[in-house]
């Protein structure tokens, strides 16, 4: 791995790309809402050298420039209800327009790849009896072609790390063992049969917005 600062000739073992795992919807199958009712889960895979030479900077420069610190997180749901501290977008639409142009820059100029899985949930649940849990499909899912993606990078044998957002203790216990299950090959319980002992998969948690 290179483009991150090593002075040691010792190569390490970790993958030279990030990804983040992020979700939209609830993921139970009891009720949802009628408007909405699908999970959505989405990896996002990212070269740790665009991370740190070009996106962090990009998000640091613009934080620092609306809030002055840059412990704010942008989160979309407190954007889109300009709820605190996201009040000011309130009070000026100009300062409102380019806010979001700026993000919206950020991301476009960003250099990263997307993989995401769409759970119809009304439809999972009249289509089985006993349906799988869309968490569990929808992870599943976006491993096996992450798996895919890796290889095509030639990134076989490294230690990959995955970022996931905390919800809770139970949650987050399940999610982990879902994932280690899958990472393990004893999760792979769908059509499709994906080995996923070409790399070393770690779940990394990441701090609660409470706790950023």
């Amino acid at each position: 791995m290179t483009g991150l600062g090593h002075s040691s000739s010792v190569e390490l073992p970790f993958s030279d790309y990030l990804i983040f795992a992020d979700e939209s919807g609830d993921h139970g199958l009891a009720s949802f809402e009628a408007s909405y009712p699908v999970f959505v889960l989405v990896l996002v895979l990212v070269k740790k050298d665009a991370y740190v030479g070009s996106l962090v900077p990009a998000i640091q420069a613009l934080k620092l420039d609306y809030f002055g610190h840059d412990q704010v997180i942008l989160h979309e749901r407190d954007i889109r209800r300009q709820s605190p501290p996201f009040g000011f977008l309130r009070t000026n639409a100009e300062l409102r327009s380019g806010f979001l142009d700026r993000i919206n820059a950020v991301v476009d100029a960003a250099e990263f790849e997307i993989i995401s899985a769409v759970i119809h949930k009304d439809r999972l649940a009249q289509r089985y009896a006993s349906p799988w849990n869309p968490y569990d499909i929808a992870i599943l899912f976006c491993m096996e072609r992450t798996m895919e993606r890796l290889m095509e990078l030639g990134r076989a044998g490294r230690l990959q790390h995955v970022v996931f957002e905390r919800r809770g203790g139970p949650e987050d216990a399940n999610l982990e063992l879902t994932f280690r299950r899958i990472a393990s090959n004893v999760g792979s319980w769908g059509l499709k049969r994906v080995d996923f002992s070409g790399c070393q998969w770690e779940p990394e948690p990441r701090l609660r917005r409470s706790e950023a």
